[in-house]
């Protein structure tokens, strides 16, 4: 959806939903940088504790930008027969930790103590949404994040929350992986690892190289998903054997797009925030596989993966003609249409009433502003931690 610049409404809308995320940013990160020495002396458990805090701390400042500025609700689905599907209903009734939003789609992480998800990758707000949807089950303290090498230095923490940066280069990136796969087997804490294997969004760009890649391939043309990356993610599930009992399989729809029509040119965060162009409602189709039935054999892997976005690609087809996902057993054979056998949640993007921990958050980014920073600046803390750390 081409668009030429702001209003001076959007304009005012877009700056203060900067100010009042960045400012949260603030306190978050000056806490990281002014507590990191005190907790290195700890070792890494305590560093890793504070992380879970300050991961909390990111998915409220989320929370609080959606709700103020593009108010969204997560329809979630699953197969009501599953055995994803059964663990959340006895988890449900269980109620174990008493104060989870909602039932819990990644399972109970502390009984399973790391899983992978991955997801269709549609729009750059695919991450917050699922960001989110883990806050709400306390699962986000545990979240690692794959991303691309160039977003390591974004003002919110990332490098102190070890998420993986990779540069799409395999004879760097196996090290990468190297090194964080060690932290994942090594840590008393769980992991839910967050990987979009598509790589990136859906672009005029990346559609007409997906369809030189299907041609080159011999390889049938998917609509609306591209064609997955597998080298990566077959490396984490090779190496961290034991330790991702499931796979959570997220297919993402966004409610309002029309058959054809690009999601990110549409709900960018441009859009979304400054010109209020956003989904009313963000569906997600949930699907779990457990590691030991996956293909361990990397062209079978391949082949695997690949299949599973041809399955996604039509359910997206069913949604956008229908808004909703249909229930879909086995995609192979085509979609029932039918929404009678999948269990469904609703989940309000809504942060509970936190007024003192709020002030508390800006207090911290004020003082910051006027202490804090000058004197890490002074002391040359922030080129340390950014070039060395």
């Amino acid at each position: 959806m081409p668009r030429t610049g702001l209003n001076l409404t959007q304009a005012a809308r877009f700056i203060s939903y900067i100010l009042v995320f960045l400012q949260h940013m603030l306190a978050i990160n000056a806490l990281q940088l002014v507590l990191y020495p005190a907790l290195s002396l700890f070792g890494q458990y305590a560093i890793d504790l504070y992380n879970k805090y300050a991961k909390h701390q990111f998915g409220g400042a989320m929370i609080l930008n959606f709700q103020i500025w593009a108010p969204t609700k997560l329809v979630l689905y699953a197969e009501e027969g599953s055995d994803m599907a059964k663990e959340m209903l006895e988890l449900k009734a269980k109620d174990v930790y008493g104060d989870v939003k909602g039932m819990r789609w990644f399972g109970d992480l502390k009984d399973t103590h790391s899983a992978m998800v991955i997801a269709n990758h549609q729009a750059y707000t695919d991450w917050m949404y699922l960001w989110i949807l883990a806050y709400f089950e306390k699962a986000d303290y545990y979240i690692k994040v794959i991303l691309k090498y160039e977003l390591r230095k974004l003002p919110v923490g990332m490098r102190i929350f070890r998420f993986i940066f990779i540069k799409r280069n395999w004879a760097e990136d196996q090290k990468i992986f190297d090194d964080h796969i060690s932290i994942i087997k090594d840590s008393s804490l769980p992991t839910l690892l967050l990987i979009f294997p598509e790589g990136t969004t859906i672009s005029n760009k990346t559609l007409k190289k997906r369809s030189e890649f299907a041609k080159k391939m011999g390889w049938k043309e998917p609509t609306h998903v591209l064609f997955p990356r597998s080298t990566g993610m077959h490396y984490c599930l090779d190496k961290l054997k034991g330790d991702l009992p499931y796979i959570y399989d997220i297919t993402i729809g966004y409610e309002g797009l029309k058959p054809g029509e690009i999601p990110e040119d549409k709900y960018g965060l441009l859009n979304t925030f400054a010109r209020s162009i956003y989904p009313r409602n963000v569906h997600m189709y949930f699907r779990r596989f457990s590691t030991k039935d996956i293909p361990t054999n990397k062209p079978e892997f391949e082949l695997w993966i690949r299949d599973r976005f041809y399955e996604k690609d039509k359910m997206l087809d069913y949604f956008y003609k229908n808004q909703r996902f249909a229930s879909c057993v086995n995609p192979k054979n085509g979609l029932s249409g039918s929404s009678e056998n999948m269990l469904t949640d609703v989940v309000d993007i809504k942060i509970d009433s936190r007024p003192f921990e709020m002030i508390f958050m800006w207090i911290i980014a004020t003082l910051s502003l006027r202490y804090i920073v000058p004197l890490i600046l002074r002391w040359t803390v922030v080129p340390i931690f950014y070039f060395v750390f």
